[in-house]
């Protein structure tokens, strides 16, 4: 059985490169097989298993029909006499093709001529020492992963018959600085130059699209000419390509994918009216972007989309926008920016970390202040939220070092926390009479806040909320019973801070507030702030308030704040 098995093999290897014939070569080792293993089913199960093992090994080197002046060729059809180009197979590797290749639109082989035609798969992957290659007119497709890892291929000529070329076809061809792409291309799969060398290109007019990850990672790419037909750009196109200073937006493009410019080096960005949509982080992160034009056609500036552009200092939003998405203009360096009246969202986030803003408006359609959207705004100053506004979320004013006053609406009914956490320059803060609770960490770490009131509605007033706000002078609770507090004045000098409240008796028993060095009974009107305009209104009001924010269940001479049932907040003066 040990002869027979050696034969076996010494036979499969001899016919293996002997016959010419490719359809009788499979006949005959098909045919050899199953006699084979026939022959020896009888004799012993294991020996069978063994020359199983033998075929299949030798026949390894059939994954290529024949070889022609360096290159590997797999027929396709006998009949019609087509050849598709291939590497050696399972004993072949990163060296079959070497050097220059020419792949020829015809082969002379066996008496006959061929037509190549196609590629089988990724035909030269990881072929590292390949440096060029021409490819003779007559293929159309170039399959995904083609010139994969090709890190020394420098140069590609590719013939007009090609209409397709699929994903990652040419992933890092680090040397690959310029190609030609055919004059029919349509279909360009994703990611078709990832990584690669390419520094300048040209796109034909067959093309409607940028796919996906088309240059993701081109830090080589310095110009890319983009056609009228273009409509769209996918996401991550142009992203991490940090030589692109510039480039000239086809004039029916109509769609910018996500991070389609993020981390590139785009320097101005003249977007057409033609553009209807952005997506989200499309030109974030990058800081040469100095100039931005923004089409009068957007209706949503999408998340992140010029987040981290720290060399945009100025910026036109469109009348249109009705929407801003989270983090929008993170970290720029706008200094004033007007918000159209129309839009009727925010979002998290979408100024914060602007060091130089100093003036932004906030359209009165607007019903939430988000977490963290002026966060770290250490120039902004001064700002006016209107009536109507409900909710201000966690830390939205956080580290606005130099916002020194804030009249919160009286529409609001929640704060969350550290939503004023280290304002260094707020003096004073009146929270709004529907609000409920003071939350934790709220103005934490506020050293120049030296007035504080708390509503009548409050019962209570979280820990660390006013904690290590060792300036503060005085502190008004509008309520007659204290709110619950444990520690929200912590490591405060109450000792130092007066307490102003309506019922003087029910705060010196309760902890923390019979610990105010000095508690005293408020007065109507003793809040009123002088130099405001004067309102000669008739009408019978509902509510009134103190300049500062205190309520009053009746009005006092001087500024009053008044609210008439829905109506909007007006000031009033009372001789």
């Amino acid at each position: 059985m040990t002869i027979l098995f050696l034969l076996c093999r010494i036979q499969l290897q001899i016919y293996t490169f002997l016959l010419i014939s490719t359809s009788f070569r499979r006949f005959f080792l098909f045919y050899l097989s199953v006699t084979l293993i026939f022959a020896t089913f009888v004799a012993d199960m294991k020996k069978m298993l063994l020359i199983l093992a033998a075929i299949v090994q030798s026949t390894a080197v059939l994954a290529y029909d024949f070889f022609v002046d360096g290159i590997y060729y797999n027929i396709l059809s006998e009949t019609e006499k087509t050849l598709a180009v291939t590497n050696g197979g399972l004993n072949g590797g990163p060296t079959d093709y070497v050097g220059d290749v020419l792949i020829p639109s015809e082969v002379n082989y066996g008496g006959d001529t061929w037509h190549v035609t196609a590629f089988d798969g990724a035909t030269f992957h990881n072929h590292q020492m390949l440096n060029s290659i021409v490819i003779s007119e007559g293929i159309k497709v170039i399959p995904p992963r083609t010139f994969y890892g090709c890190t020394d291929l420098h140069s590609v000529t590719l013939p007009n018959s090609i209409d397709s070329i699929g994903d990652r076809a040419f992933y890092k061809n680090l040397s690959l600085t310029e190609i030609t792409l055919p004059a029919r291309l349509e279909h360009v799969g994703t990611y078709m130059f990832e990584e690669s060398g390419i520094k300048h290109i040209k796109i034909p007019e067959t093309m409607t699209a940028i796919p996906e990850g088309m240059f993701f990672y081109c830090e080589e790419l310095e110009s890319v000419d983009l056609p009228r037909s273009i409509r769209s750009i996918g996401a991550e196109a142009f992203h991490d390509c940090k030589n692109l200073r510039s480039i000239i937006f086809p004039d029916q493009l109509e769609r910018i994918g996500i991070c389609a410019f993020n981390e590139s080096g785009l320097e101005a960005a003249d977007i057409p009216n033609s553009v209807t949509f952005i997506d989200e982080m499309a030109f974030g992160t990058n800081p040469a972007l100095a100039s931005v034009h923004l089409p009068e056609t957007l209706t949503e500036l999408s998340s992140g989309i010029l987040s981290g552009c720290s060399g945009l200092t100025s910026l036109i939003i469109p009348e249109t926008v009705e929407y801003i998405g989270k983090y929008a203009f993170q970290g720029t360096s706008i200094d004033t920016l007007r918000i159209p009246e129309a839009v009727t969202y925010i979002g998290e986030g979408a100024f914060s970390a602007n060091a130089k803003l100093c003036s932004v408006n906030i359209p009165q359609n607007i019903t939430d202040i988000e977490a963290f959207t002026f966060t770290g705004c250490t120039s902004l100053a001064r700002i006016i939220l209107y009536e109507g506004i409900t909710h201000i979320g966690k830390y939205a004013f956080s580290h606005c070092t130099a916002l020194d006053s804030l009249m919160i609406p009286t529409s609001v009914k929640y704060i969350d926390e550290s939503a004023f956490n280290e304002c260094a320059s707020l003096t004073e803060i009146v929270f709004p009479p529907l609000l409920e609770t003071i939350s934790p960490w709220v103005c934490c770490l506020c050293t120049s806040l030296k007035r504080v009131v708390i509503p009548e509605g409050v019962t209570w007033v979280k820990d660390y909320a006013f904690g290590w706000c060792d300036a503060l002078m005085d502190v008004y609770s509008l309520s007659k019973n204290p709110p619950t507090c444990y520690s929200g004045f912590k490591d405060v000098p109450l000792e130092r801070v007066t307490l102003h409240v309506y019922t003087e008796y029910s705060y010196r028993n309760q902890p923390p507030w019979s610990l105010f060095g000095n508690i005293v009974k408020i007065e109507n009107g003793e809040l009123a702030i002088e130099s405001v305009d004067s309102d000669d209104s008739d009408e019978e009001p509902t509510s009134y308030f103190s300049l500062g924010g205190i309520y009053s269940r009746t009005p006092h001479k001087g500024i009053n704040i008044i609210r008439k049932g829905n109506s909007e907040v007006r000031k009033v003066l009372i001789p």
